[in-house]
């Protein structure tokens, strides 16, 4: 299949996506999450209008094959990021359409810049490898299950299996495991980091053993703070080590697009067979409906700027971080932290001069790791580029670095030596 094959399938997989998350939006979850601020789509000629300008000139830009790490930025960005908020700008916001606009030129404008930047052809010198492969893997597995140890000896006292007390256990455990605290940052080190990096090598070597391993740090965490995000990110991370060992790496982009379609129609079959569809209010709503609604909300209070402190160089003056501000003055719920993408959060939070540091931390970060890839096709690099690309969708760039341990994670793939499964990667 050709590049304008899989562009043209890419794109119209994507454009029945949008119609029915819209319709799923429209028919459940817009009623189902009316209480928390969830808005009815008016289908204006503006509506029309605006939404079929935006998709028209951001699905162009979507990297057909998978070719280095920082196609997965640009590929979860439109398909994660903008395309659900160009579908669903109105779910939280009654603001403007030069609001749109604007959020949509905040959003896209670091797309823009890696396009720049990876035109400059930067090369980084062959890294030595100091770590043997068996020993990074244990290294890995160990202090996660240190880490895990230390959280059970301090677990809160809502812990246990319930679904329906997840949240309760989420809440819970911001006060058992504080903000800045060392449990904190162990806890998500390992769930955010080293978890998929476990479930990644699982797929490297096609082992259904070692991702009992990923499982397990999900369950225990599930258990202890009731976090369901983690089984998700595990499950990619072993597809994509299977793919990257795999002639079929080049149509990954295509299967994902393929997978999500899948997803909605089995949605909405569910919604029309019962009147009420557990995937999409479990899959649907928390990956396409839950950003774009938080971004709409970050919208209207960008729109009502002359009233909350904020400016264009300065940001919010507030004492208290943006997405509690967010989260409880604007969602009504008291000690919500509803963090947004981190391209809109830095800009509402530290105005221009914050945005403008942020981006170039992300593009400067998968710049680099384009350099690493092309220089030893280390399908580990790879994976740094889709755990941060991923993580990105909903954390600040430097708590995604540092705090989720994606850092951490580049420089056990860095010094690690992994030969053997470098010598069964299919090049992209």
């Amino acid at each position: 299949m050709n590049k304008s094959a899989y562009k043209f399938f890419i794109i119209l997989a994507l454009f029945f996506v949008s119609i029915l998350i819209l319709y799923l939006y429209v028919a459940q979850i817009q009623s189902a999450n009316a209480y928390l601020g969830y808005l009815k789509i008016r289908f204006d000629v503006l509506y029309i209008l605006w939404a079929s300008v935006f998709f028209l000139s951001v699905v162009f830009f979507i990297p057909y094959k998978l070719k280095q790490p920082s196609d997965f930025f640009l590929f979860f960005h439109i398909v994660l990021v903008l395309i659900p908020y160009i579908i669903l700008h109105p779910a939280g916001s009654h603001s403007t359409d030069w609001s749109l606009v604007w959020v949509i030129f905040v959003l896209i404008l670091p797309l823009l810049v890696l396009f720049g930047m990876r035109s400059i052809n930067i090369k980084i010198p062959q890294i030595r490898k100091y770590i043997p492969e068996d020993y990074g893997y244990f290294v890995v597995v160990f202090f996660s299950g240190l880490v895990i140890f230390l959280a059970f000896m301090n677990a809160p006292s809502s812990s246990g299996f319930d679904m329906a007390t997840s949240y309760v256990r989420r809440i819970e455990g911001r006060e058992t495991y504080p903000a800045g605290s060392f449990y904190a940052y162990a806890n998500s080190i390992v769930m955010n980091g080293l978890s998929p990096l476990v479930a990644f090598w699982s797929g490297l070597k096609k082992s259904l053993k070692s991702f009992l391993i990923p499982l397990f740090i999900w369950l225990s965490f599930y258990y202890l703070i009731g976090v369901k995000a983690p089984l998700f990110m595990a499950i990619v991370s072993f597809f994509l080590g299977f793919f990257c060992t795999s002639k079929n790496i080049n149509k990954l982009f295509l299967f994902f697009v393929y997978g999500i379609l899948l997803l909605c129609v089995m949605s909405l079959l569910e919604y029309s067979i019962s009147g009420y569809s557990y995937i999409g209010d479990y899959f649907i709503r928390r990956a396409f409906t839950v950003p774009p609604f938080l971004i709409s909300i970050y919208s209207e209070f960008l729109n009502s700027n002359a009233s909350n402190g904020w400016s264009f160089f300065n940001g919010f003056s507030g004492e208290k971080p943006i997405s509690f501000v967010i989260g409880e003055e604007y969602m009504g719920m008291e000690g919500l932290n509803a963090n947004s993408n981190t391209f809109i959060s830095s800009f509402t939070s530290g105005g221009i001069y914050l945005y403008g540091l942020v981006c170039f931390i992300v593009v400067s970060f998968f710049v680099f790791l384009d350099a690493v890839y092309r220089g030893n096709k280390n399908p580990n690099i790879m994976f740094c580029g889709f755990i941060y690309s991923f993580l990105l969708i909903e954390q600040n760039a430097t708590t995604a670095l540092i705090s989720s341990g994606v850092f951490f994670v580049l420089l056990i793939t860095l010094f690690t030596s992994n030969k053997n499964i470098i010598s069964k990667h299919k090049s992209c």
